[in-house]
């Protein structure tokens, strides 16, 4: 794809508050030093339909506004088991990526980009295990995406718009992309909430 991709390995973390602390990081010799930390969480639907949202630590990501703008209604969006962690996104508990989506189980989820990452020059994530982080411009980020057809969808977390008759949900297309996962579905989830799905 001809994209720099500067890899660190550093010991494992599980929540992005650890992650930032790795000195590996942030040191003056770092290939990585200066890249933005990017959270991950991974959710579902009440049809079974799996999201990774990808944002700033900082973007408040209001699970309810964002299931009324995927045209969930009531139905507001939960975290994911981590049992379809390794199934879907072939990635274990603290390694939740937008690059896991690579991963043939992913082809059904969908997955949403805080658009205020594509202000920083190059975003932190880890490379499916959370014993390294890869930094990429958000232009990389897109070129990786693109080139297993998947087309970026970047979504402002702080907007909230009027939903009605007149204002269809803005978000609908990307729920309506996904596909519903059986286990998904039956399984269990953790409460609503904003955080989770590791560190990266």
């Amino acid at each position: 794809l001809g994209v720099e991709a500067p890899t660190v390995e550093h010991a494992a973390v599980l929540t992005v508050e650890a992650w930032a602390g790795v000195p590996e990081l942030t040191g003056a010799g770092s290939p990585v030093a200066g890249a933005a930390l990017a959270k991950n969480l991974f959710l579902k639907d009440k049809a079974g339909r799996l999201y990774v949202v990808t944002a700033l630590p900082d973007t408040k990501v209001d699970l309810r506004t964002l299931s009324g703008r995927l045209g969930l209604g009531k139905k507001i969006l939960r975290l994911a088991g981590e049992e379809l962690l390794g199934p879907v996104l072939g990635v274990g508990a603290g390694c939740v990526t937008p690059l896991a989506l690579a991963h043939p189980g992913a082809a059904g989820v969908a997955l949403l980009l805080d658009a205020r990452l594509r202000d920083c020059n190059q975003i932190l994530v880890h490379p499916c295990v959370n014993t390294a982080s890869t930094a990429l411009a958000p232009e990389g980020l897109e070129a990786f995406l693109r080139d297993f057809g998947r087309e970026p969808a970047w979504v402002d977390f702080s907007l909230d718009p009027p939903i009605g008759k007149d204002n269809p949900p803005d978000l609908r297309h990307l729920a309506e992309a996904a596909e519903a996962n059986d286990a998904a579905a039956k399984g269990g989830a953790g409460e609503a909430g904003e955080g989770g799905g590791g560190g990266g």
